[in-house]
C-alpha cells in the first residue's frame, strides 16, 4: 500500500526574486556531561541511545542509566524523569523538572542507595533484585533472613526504600562515571500504543536559588535520554494532510531593487499541515515539488524529514527565495510507513 498523500497549491506564483538557498540543519551540543542506557539492547536499533520497551499494564522492569562527567572537575548533578512534551519545531522534547509528570516521568523511581540493614545482606548485585525484594511479601523475606518476623520498624524501612525516588541529586567526581538503578512501572489502566518521556541529568550551578518546590537548586546544562513505551495492542499508523498554502512575507515588489547590491530578501512560507491519528510517533518526509513552468530548468524537489508524536497536529515551514524572474507551482507529498510496513 502506497501512502502517499499529494495536494497541489492553487497558487501559481509570478516571482522576481534572487537565487536562494534552503536548509534543514540542526545542530545540539551537549557539553560535557552525558547519560545512556546501562544495559542496552542488543538486537534494538536505538538500544545504545534509548530506554525501548514494550511492557503491557501493570508490568514493571529493572533497568539503570549510565551517568557521565566528562570534565576534569567535580559537578553536583540533577537526575530527574519527565514527560515528553513538543519542541519548538514541533517534535520530541522533555519537560523541565519543576513541570508536573502526568505519564512516562511518574513511571520512574531511582535507587540510587542500599536498602536499611537487615536487608541490604539479602539484596543480590543482580539486575532485578530491586523488584525481587521489593515484590517479597513480608514472609518471604523474613525466611530470606531467617528470622521468625520482621518488625514494624524493619518492614516499615524496607517499604519506604521501595517506593524508591522521584529524582536524586548527587556529585559527580572528574570523568566519572556511575550507573543509577531505577524501575519503571506501566499503570494497569494504561492505553494500547506508545508512550514517551525521558531521563535527565541537569548540572547544578554552584550560585543556587529557590525553586518553587523550596530546593535550592540553579539550573544549566542538561542531556536527556528517551524512553519509548509502547503498550502491546492494536497499532495504528494513520496521518492526514491537512493544509497546504504558500505564504508571501514581504511587502509589495519594488522594481528599483531588481538589479540593487543590497536588495531586500523576499520570501515565502510553504507551509503543510498534517494530523497524525496514530497511537505511535510517525516518522514523516514532508516533500515539497516546486515546479518551473515557464524555463522548466529550475525545478526543486525538497524532501525533509520530521517525527510527530501520537495524535499531534505539525506543522512544518519552509522559507523560499528563488530566482529573480520565473513562474512557479507547489506541491507538497507527505509519505509515511504503514503498519504493514509499506510507504
Amino acid at each position: 500500500m502506497n501512502k502517499k498523500i499529494k495536494l497541489l497549491s492553487a497558487l501559481l506564483l509570478l516571482l522576481f526574486l534572487f537565487f536562494g538557498a534552503f536548509s534543514n540543519a540542526l545542530a545540539i551540543e551537549y557539553g560535557m556531561l552525558g547519560g545512556k542506557p546501562a544495559y542496552p539492547k542488543a538486537n534494538e536499533p536505538h538500544g545504545e541511545t534509548w530506554f525501548v520497551y514494550g511492557l503491557k499494564p501493570g508490568e514493571a522492569l529493572e533497568d539503570g542509566i549510565e551517568i557521565m562527567n566528562l570534565y576534569d572537575e567535580s559537578w553536583d548533578a540533577l537526575i530527574y524523569a519527565a514527560d515528553t512534551t513538543k519542541s519548538s519545531g514541533g517534535g520530541f522534547a522533555l519537560k523541565q523538572f519543576s513541570e508536573p509528570k502526568n505519564e512516562v516521568g511518574s513511571w520512574v523511581r531511582f535507587y540510587p542507595n542500599d536498602p536499611p540493614e537487615p536487608f541490604k545482606q539479602i539484596l543480590e548485585k543482580k539486575r532485578g533484585a530491586i523488584l525481587e525484594l521489593c515484590q517479597a511479601s513480608r514472609e518471604e523475606v523474613a525466611n530470606k533472613l531467617k528470622k521468625k518476623e520482621l518488625s514494624e520498624e524493619e518492614w516499615g524501612g524496607l517499604v519506604g526504600w521501595c517506593r524508591g525516588e522521584e529524582y536524586i541529586q548527587r556529585k559527580m567526581g572528574p570523568k566519572e562515571k556511575t550507573t543509577i538503578p531505577f524501575v519503571f512501572r506501566v499503570p494497569d489502566d494504561i492505553d494500547v500504543g506508545e508512550h514517551t518521556g525521558g531521563i535527565l541529568i541537569q548540572k547544578v550551578s554552584p550560585e543556587s536559588q529557590e525553586t518553587s518546590q523550596g530546593s535550592a537548586i540553579k539550573l544549566t546544562t542538561r542531556v536527556g535520554v528517551r524512553i519509548y513505551e509502547t503498550v502491546p495492542g492494536e497499532i495504528v499508523k494513520k496521518m492526514t494532510l491537512e493544509g497546504f498554502e504558500v505564504k508571501k512575507n514581504f511587502g509589495e515588489f519594488d522594481f528599483r531593487d531588481w538589479f540593487g547590491k543590497d536588495r531586500k530578501k523576499q520570501e515565502y512560507l510553504v507551509q503543510s499541515r498534517v494530523q497524525s491519528e496514530s497511537n505511535i510517533s510517525l516518522e514523516y518526509h514532508d516533500v515539497i515539488h516546486v515546479k518551473d513552468l515557464i524555463f522548466g530548468q529550475r525545478s526543486q524537489d525538497i524532501d525533509r524529514s520530521f517525527q510527530i508524536l501520537r495524535k499531534d497536529k505539525f506543522i512544518s515551514n519552509l522559507s523560499w527565495n528563488n530566482p529573480r524572474f520565473g513562474w512557479f507551482s507547489f506541491q507538497t507529498e507527505a509519505k509515511y510507513v504503514d503498519q504493514s510496513g509499506q510507504e
